[in-house]
């Protein structure tokens, strides 16, 4: 099969050979992930298993993003980005050199897509989960930047959340060095583009208005009068529709602490309803034994 490689494009053809100028490794090529600013990501079986290899002319770039591969999978018990496994050049045909990773290939459903077909209990078990995710990397000293839905995939057997692009990733007190519009504070004038938790945070609830609307809005008149009623109409997200606003403005300095928000919600609901619909669960005590049963599985996952 071919490949073509100029100045400025990069395409590999299915069953394309890629081999690293220092490792010797084959990547054989099986179709294209995605494209973005940084480079072109590819599906590519090498050594009997399925990986998934980036290749970019943007040396500098692609070394900071393996630096924050590199990161993450030290931090303990962190599973939120994918695993590096490889860091090596190829060399075009015409002698110009690319930089490649090779990286964990993480299959998946994307959220909003798994939120549609499991139901929008699903929704406060997942964000209980990315929350607890990125509080690891904080307190590590990053924030994810360009966090968004399409992005983030969710694992079954067991559930896990995952993100399968680093990009975005900025050191605490820094500029956030990419973003998208619809999940930027800064777009909607609630605060800065400075690395911090709580910019993750917005992004957070961002993600959630963006599953419930999936034609994304834009900006109109205040955030107060954009953002707010579309939280208010998420009927099955009442209990925590205070947390959602607080995220927003920017109120909470931590994901444990908004986590902890909405554990709290979830409980206070259980117990207050508890007495009166014994038969039947509510959603919300349908929610929150979700929320627990998901807690739990989450828990045994580190252990295998």
């Amino acid at each position: 099969m071919t490949s073509t490689a100029r100045k400025d494009n990069l395409f590999f053809d299915q069953g394309s050979l890629i081999v690293g100028k220092w490792h010797r490794t084959k990547y054989t090529v099986v179709k294209q992930l995605g494209a973005g600013m940084i480079g072109t990501v590819y599906l590519c079986r090498a050594q009997g298993r399925l990986v998934a290899l980036k290749i970019s002319e943007q040396q500098m770039s692609m070394t900071t993003e393996v630096n924050v591969l590199k990161m993450l999978n030290k931090v303990q018990d962190c599973r939120l980005g994918p695993f590096l496994y490889e860091v090596d050049d190829w060399v075009a045909p015409n002698q110009m050199i690319y930089s490649f990773y090779v990286m964990e290939y993480i299959p998946g459903t994307r959220i909003d897509t798994y939120i549609k077909r499991r139901g929008t209990e699903w929704v406060i078990v997942l964000l209980v989960q990315l929350l607890d995710e990125l509080e690891k990397v904080h307190q590590a000293g990053w924030v994810f930047g360009d966090l968004k839905k399409e992005h983030i995939l969710i694992q079954e057997s067991p559930l896990l959340i995952r993100c399968i692009d680093v990009g975005g990733m900025t050191k605490r007190g820094r500029s956030i060095k990419e973003y998208s519009e619809f999940y930027d504070r800064a777009y909607w004038q609630l605060g800065t583009r400075v690395a911090e938790p709580s910019y993750d945070l917005f992004a957070i609830v961002m993600i959630i208005l963006s599953i419930y609307y999936p034609r994304q809005f834009k900006r109109q008149t205040t955030p107060r009068q954009d953002l707010f009623p579309k939280i208010a109409m998420i009927k099955e997200l009442r209990i925590i529709h205070p947390i959602l606003r607080a995220a927003l403005e920017g109120k909470y300095t931590s994901a444990k602490a908004m986590k902890a928000d909405i554990m709290n919600s979830a409980i206070r609901r259980q117990t207050s309803r508890k007495d009166r619909q014994k038969s039947t669960p509510s959603y919300f005590i349908q929610s929150f034994i979700v929320i627990t049963i998901a807690a739990v599985y989450y828990g045994l996952s580190f252990l295998f």
